[in-house]
């Protein structure tokens, strides 16, 4: 069991890197973005990626994730291959033809996002990457479904390098300003989708299953909705926040949606890389039950000391990143967006329960439920709470889809999940950020140190709460024996096998 759960963690890690360098492009620009762009620039941005992300997610059709839910499952070698192919000739047909019909609409997007046409190629170049990105939602799913976490690693980062580089050559130099962000995006998706053709002729036969396209494609088009209805959970504050506030205000929030996505980026998403493929060879193990609760304690746990860090320190890093003051405040907003994905990833795992029976259909139906929430509760917070408004409204939607959750997937899959112990941490990791809050006033180095005691501090009270169990304290005392001497690190890496 902790040999699996080690697993799952581990790949999870290497997710991470690869992950966290195709994300941290908008982190480690974020200086020259602050300094080259106005917050209603910054704005503009976040609407533009928003509309990417939506578009990207919605249209891929879910049919990468298909591919996983059914490779794994095929024992054939070359029936493997054929779903493969599949997979990769639809997702290349579906984004060829979402970029021809989307360009010759700009003129309409611009219209409608910010009643001009002076955005016109913004979109036209905006579509071209949204089909690069569908394209190569693929060959990063069939890493994972080979379980070649290195080489996904390797290709994040190569779009990494690419994309920081010229990012930095059209803004800061050619000061082009959005629209270079896009360009930079651009090229760093078609180097992706070049280095990958290597991994994805090896695995391919060249056999169309237009059965298993359409078994895969009912598969996935009910999680089509909840992509749309996650996506309006997430992001619909973008378009609203513009309509009450300002581009400005949106500006303001988006950094601070940036700072706290931190726990999107390096945890939430990569652990769904790495979990979701081992999830689907557990489910008919007799010990996947115990298997899924322990792995959503122990994930709730690093996910509340994220939270507890990116709330304590969030004033701290903005203020190193934006040059501009007028980012400042928006570290405020930082451990409200924080919570809402610690939430997030609890929902997740509890949504398992509907994969293993193949009833996507009621997360569709919960997540769109969800967005509803959120978007009601958005236009009636923010004219009173201001951004605020619009972080809080998130979660207590995604609380609410926890419970609806949890409710119906322990109908379909009943897992013992240790709900006691997830309140307790969230409930500890509430109330230390809270305590920071009565610091605010101190000089820098007293306030630093005391908040680095705060999350020393989490898991201390853990354990007088009689949180771990005995054979967790004695793993962790048999991994403080291994990892305390810095002189075996090197020795210790090597024994860990990667694939």
């Amino acid at each position: 069991m902790l040999a699996k759960i080690k697993k799952t963690f581990k790949h999870t890690a290497i997710y991470s890197i690869g992950n966290i360098s195709s994300k941290l492009v908008g982190f480690i620009l974020l200086p020259l973005y602050t300094d080259h762009l106005t917050t209603s620039e910054y704005g503009i941005l976040a609407v533009l990626e928003a509309t990417s992300q939506i578009m990207i997610e919605v249209f891929a059709f879910n049919i990468p994730i298909a591919m996983l839910r059914w490779c794994t499952q095929e024992k054939d070698p070359r029936r493997e291959k054929s779903i493969i192919f599949t997979t990769f000739f639809s997702i290349f047909i579906l984004a060829g033809l979402l970029t021809i019909l989307l360009y010759p609409l700009s003129n309409n997007f611009s219209q409608i996002f910010f009643s001009n046409d002076k955005y016109i190629n913004y979109f036209q170049w905006l579509f071209i990457l949204i089909g690069t990105a569908i394209i190569n939602k693929f060959p990063l799913a069939l890493t994972r479904l080979r379980e070649k976490s290195i080489l996904f690693v390797s290709l994040n980062l190569l779009k990494l390098i690419l994309i920081l580089g010229f990012n930095i050559y059209f803004v800061a130099f050619l000061e082009l300003g959005v629209i270079g962000i896009i360009y930079g995006q651009i090229i760093g998706q078609f180097a992706l989708f070049v280095f990958s053709i290597p991994i994805t002729i090896k695995n391919i036969n060249l056999k169309f299953d237009f059965g298993v396209l359409k078994e895969m494609f009912f598969y996935g088009f009910p999680l089509i909705f909840s992509t749309v209805s996650a996506m309006a959970l997430t992001l619909g504050d973008r378009y609203i926040l513009p309509f009450l506030l300002d581009y400005s205000s949106l500006g303001i929030y988006a950094l601070g949606y940036k700072i706290a996505s931190v726990i999107n980026v390096f945890l939430l998403h990569s652990f769904q890389l790495g979990f979701l493929p081992i999830a689907f060879q557990m489910l008919d193990k007799p010990e996947a039950k115990r298997y899924f609760s322990k792995t959503l304690t122990y994930f709730v746990f690093v996910l509340t000391l994220a939270f507890i860090g990116l709330s304590l320190f969030s004033r701290e890093v903005i203020n190193l990143l934006a040059s501009n003051k007028e980012y400042l405040a928006a570290y405020t907003v930082v451990p409200f967006v924080a919570f809402a994905f610690v939430l997030r990833g609890i929902q997740y795992v509890f949504i398992m329960g509907f994969h293993y029976t193949k009833q996507t259909k009621y997360n569709a139906y919960i997540v769109l439920g969800g967005a509803v929430i959120h978007i009601a509760l958005t236009f009636l917070l923010v004219p009173i709470f201001s951004i605020y408004g619009a972080a809080i409204a998130m979660i207590i939607s995604i609380a609410l889809m926890i419970v609806v959750t949890r409710h119906y997937s322990m109908r379909l899959y009943p897992v013992p999940y240790e709900i006691g112990k997830i309140i307790k941490m969230l409930s500890i990791g509430i109330m230390l950020v809270g305590i920071s809050y009565l610091f605010t006033e101190l000089n820098i180095y007293l306030r630093v140190i005391i908040k680095f005691g705060l999350i020393i501090i989490f898991p201390i009270i853990l354990y007088f709460s009689k949180f771990y169990e005995k054979v967790e304290l004695e793993r962790l005392q048999s991994s403080w024996i291994k990892w305390r001497n810095p002189f075996r690190w090197k020795e210790n890496m090597s024994k860990i096998k990667l694939k």
